[in-house]
Parts: C-alpha cells; sequence; structure tokens
C-alpha cells in the first residue's frame, strides 16, 4: 500500500487486504497438506515436495486445461481458480 501511495496507483486498502487474505488462506491450505503429510509418514523432505508438486499442477490445471474446451470444468477443483479467477485488488474477494 505504501508503494500504492507514493506511485499514486489509487489502489484500495480494503481490496489490498482481501488480496493479502486470499494469498494467506492458498498459503495455508498447502502448508496444512505438507502438515499431515508430514504427520502421516514421519518425514518432513518428501511431505514437502509433494505438497510443492501439488500446488505446481494445481497451478497448471488451472492455468491450461481452461485453454481446451475438454476439460474445462477442471480448474475448478484447484484453490488457485478460487484465488486468480477474478482480480482481488481491483474487484476485492469474491
Amino acid at each position: 500500500m505504501g508503494g500504492s501511495w507514493i506511485s499514486d496507483l489509487g489502489m484500495n486498502a480494503i481490496n489490498a487486504a482481501a488480496g493479502s487474505a486470499l494469498a494467506t488462506l492458498l498459503g495455508l491450505l498447502f502448508g496444512a497438506v505438507t502438515l499431515v503429510l508430514s504427520a502421516a509418514t514421519g518425514r518432513v523432505a518428501p511431505s514437502v515436495y509433494v505438497s510443492m508438486g501439488l500446488a505446481l499442477a494445481l497451478y497448471l490445471v488451472n492455468a491450461f486445461f481452461p485453454l481446451s474446451e475438454q476439460p474445462a470444468d477442471w480448474p475448478r477443483w484447484s484453490p488457485f481458480y478460487y484465488y486468480l479467477t477474478e482480480n482481488p485488488l481491483v474487484t476485492g474477494m469474491p
């Protein structure tokens, strides 16, 4: 918000907070997946790698599957769909 005020971008503080809240929820989701996997397996590194792979796969599903007509509804299974579908800095939290 400081950069927005300095450069006079006109960003709304409430919308910036909504974007930050959505990013925090996204991070908490994948952190929870990592925690569950590490508690189930007792190993931290593989749990982190699986969670990172899952995040990457879900991001790619959200990014590329809307370009095809066949699996058009698959991006709705990705948490990135709800984070990136609408611009939270402009429209606020959907």
